[in-house]
């Protein structure tokens, strides 16, 4: 009777130990994943405030200065200055789009001007997501970005009437890659648009 008993409790343990082993590694499956949804999330909630704030900053140039149109103390430097020169001076208030660079932008291509803008997006991204380029770099990688922030791509990023828009496309890595198959890789695209200050 006792040799049955304990063949019996070693059977019990056995498949304790068996359940134990399947339940820990369902567990350690559903936190693995768990922390990988986390870490995009974290990724594209990050990417995507340092955008809003790299974009309306770039729309905030295409300020109007009619400003000085208004009836206040900002008119009279204005009044001065027609009164000095006689009136004959250029109003840069109409200009829907005045700027230092908006005045040499006929000498530069079209192709220029994007790479211009791009360059210029992701130095205003960089600085918003953690206040420099190596900074965001470094940052990025920690996150799972391949490649950091040369591993995103601005290449939607343009001026189109009266909107700027900046897309970007990047990969996040996570936790479970196998490199093998390049698998536990996210792609993502995000796009922000901005009205232009008139």
């Amino acid at each position: 009777m006792k040799k049955i008993f304990s063949g019996f409790k070693d059977e019990q343990d056995g498949a304790i130990a068996i359940e134990a082993c399947i339940s820990l590694t369902l567990f350690l499956i559903v936190m693995i994943a768990l922390y990988s949804v986390i870490q995009v999330f974290t990724v594209q909630s990050m990417i995507s405030h340092a955008m809003q704030e790299a974009c309306q900053s770039m729309a905030l140039e295409n300020y109007n200065q009619s400003m000085f149109k208004t009836g206040t103390l900002q008119q009279i430097p204005s009044k001065v200055f027609d009164w000095i020169s006689g009136g004959h001076r250029e109003n840069f208030s109409t200009s829907a789009d005045f700027s230092w660079k908006g005045m040499f932008s006929s000498l530069q291509s079209t192709t220029e001007m994007e790479q211009t803008e791009t360059s210029n997006a992701k130095k205003r991204f960089a600085a918003y997501l953690n206040g420099g380029t190596e900074d965001a770099d470094g940052l990025l990688q920690n996150y799972g970005v391949v490649g950091g922030l040369d591993g995103i791509s601005f290449a939607g990023t343009e001026k189109s009437g009266t909107d700027m828009t900046i897309q970007v496309s990047y990969k996040v890595r996570l936790l479970f890659y196998i490199e093998m198959f390049h698998f536990g890789e996210f792609e993502s695209t995000q796009t922000v648009c901005c009205r232009l200050w008139k």
